[in-house]
């Protein structure tokens, strides 16, 4: 259903951009930083991710790229019983990349190309790469993947499939310069960002960043 909802998504942005021009053909580079919050079955902690991207313009009102992020997961549960073991906490670094499209709603009400603000909804798709170890509420390795025991990571890390929905609010403060508030919603079809899979349940997490934008080159 997701990915039904991904294409009509993009097929909407092809057609609504032939009636909205309140964008400058233009070049990319944007790095931001925030909260994520994962949503799965041992409570977690809010904890920091940043990233960066490059997009550019194929058609008005479009911004497509790449995207790179990452960051942490971290959790405690003092109730939650793991096999024999009451309480547990968990520990997940992972990095994450795709492409991502952008489509600003705003342009459809103001077809200035130079409107200092955007209003715009985000999809995408691409990988998840991680390692998470589950503990005891001592510190002591219970099981994880990732790694072959309590101190060794492994060399390769486990991938999965991620899916990012958005909405976002642009400012430009000056011609190259703008700053955003993107919250994003991204569905991972795996369970095991916590470690715990639970009746084949994904998780999913929440994304706060404040985005930076600078404009590499400009054409109206």
């Amino acid at each position: 259903m997701k990915n039904y909802f991904f294409l009509i998504l993009l097929f909407a942005s092809l057609f609504f951009s032939k009636f909205s021009f309140s964008q400058d053909y233009s070049f990319s580079f944007t790095a931001g930083y925030g909260v994520n919050k994962l949503m799965s079955e041992i409570k977690s902690n809010p904890s920091g991710s940043g990233g960066m991207g490059f997009y550019f313009n194929p058609i008005n009102a479009l911004d497509v790229g790449f995207n790179f992020d990452m960051g942490s997961f971290n959790g405690k549960d003092k109730t939650y019983i793991y096999k024999t073991t009451t309480g547990v906490q968990f520990s997940t670094p992972f990095y994450d990349y795709g492409f991502k499209a952008k489509y600003n709603l705003y342009s459809l009400i103001n077809h200035d190309i130079y409107s200092k603000y955007a209003f715009y909804v985000t999809t995408g798709i691409g990988f998840i790469e991680f390692r998470d170890r589950l503990e005891d509420l001592n510190g002591n390795f219970l099981e994880g993947f990732g790694y072959d025991n309590a101190g060794g990571a492994k060399p390769k890390t486990t991938t999965e499939l991620y899916i990012p929905f958005g909405l976002g609010f642009k400012y430009k403060f000056e011609k190259y310069y703008s700053l955003s508030f993107e919250p994003t919603f991204t569905w991972c079809n795996t369970g095991k960002l916590d470690y715990i899979k639970d009746n084949n349940k994904k998780d999913y997490y929440f994304y706060f960043p404040l985005i930076f934008e600078y404009k590499l080159y400009t054409k109206k």
